[in-house]
């Protein structure tokens, strides 16, 4: 492991440095993922991410498509993991958790929201507040306001329970009013331009919510040009929708304290629930009895 992490700083697009090691913060400077880096006519462009306990440790990503949010939250992840190899004499704490990509089990009844919610249940078990939890994209495989419940609960129950570091990338904007509730939450984002109608990506985390421009990322992907009109326009009239009266009611907290409440009833059952001595139907059978 040593030579090969040597090998890599040897070898590597630009200078590595050695790390300084603490148990109450993450500060990385300048951070690039070191896979993505090593490719034939890759430029990279680095960033920065500094979590603290007690006053920075969840923070919240996010930004269009494609934009890097996934990039930004694996590479912090990976640096850290490689830190903990370089630092086994050390004894770094930090254990990683991680709630990545999609998937689903046709063989086992799974649906990739399914397989999502055990993933996110299992983490909500075994974290601690010596962990880095990473989240990418919570909630996709449901209605919205399922969806954004789901999101906004687990994530206050990072904050208030466990106090572990976490690293979320969303769509739902909405969760970034979390930074007006808790001290400890920040809002980043991938930034973007856009020229004339048309996106630019920047892969710069700047301070702050941002916009997904979904449907920019469809123009990009080449969707004909009636598809990305009626997206438009859709979009439009979804904005202007009678249910906003309801969204801005989710938004003040009054729907989102009763959700808040009967989630993390759920959350505490499962938590409860022994699964490291469970099996994978087991596990299944709990969270549907749930």
């Amino acid at each position: 492991v040593y030579t090969s992490v040597a090998s890599v700083c040897y070898e590597g697009a630009a200078e590595y440095c050695r790390p300084i090691f603490t148990d109450d913060e993450i500060h990385l400077v300048g951070s690039r993922h070191p896979v993505l880096e090593s490719m034939t006519d890759m430029s990279f462009i680095p960033n920065d991410i500094h979590m603290k306990k007690g006053a920075s440790t969840f923070t919240i990503i996010t930004g269009p498509n494609m934009g890097g949010k996934s990039t930004y939250i694996r590479q912090v992840g990976l640096i850290v993991l490689w830190l903990k190899w370089v630092a086994t004499f050390l004894v770094l704490k930090l254990n990683i958790l991680a709630r990545v990509g999609a998937g689903d089990s046709q063989l086992r009844g799974v649906s990739t929201f399914m397989a999502e919610m055990i993933e996110t249940g299992m983490i909500l078990e075994a974290a601690t507040e010596d962990s880095l939890i990473i989240i990418d994209e919570l909630g996709r495989g449901t209605s919205t306001y399922d969806g954004f419940g789901l999101a906004w609960s687990i994530s206050e129950h990072i904050i208030t329970k466990l106090g572990s570091f976490c690293l979320f990338a969303t769509h739902f904007h909405e969760l970034t009013h979390l930074e007006q509730e808790y001290p400890v939450v920040r809002n980043f984002h991938v930034n973007a331009r856009t020229d004339d109608g048309n996106l630019t990506l920047l892969y710069e985390v700047k301070s702050g919510a941002f916009l997904s421009f979904g449907i920019h990322v469809a123009k990009i992907a080449n969707f004909p040009e009636n598809v990305v009109a009626m997206a438009e326009k859709k979009a439009s009239d979804l904005e202007n929708f009678d249910g906003q009266e309801a969204f801005a009611q989710l938004e003040n907290g009054v729907e989102i304290q009763k959700a808040s409440s009967e989630i993390n009833s759920l959350l505490d059952d499962f938590k409860s629930t022994p699964i490291s001595d469970l099996s994978e139907d087991q596990v299944m059978e709990k969270l549907q009895a749930l």
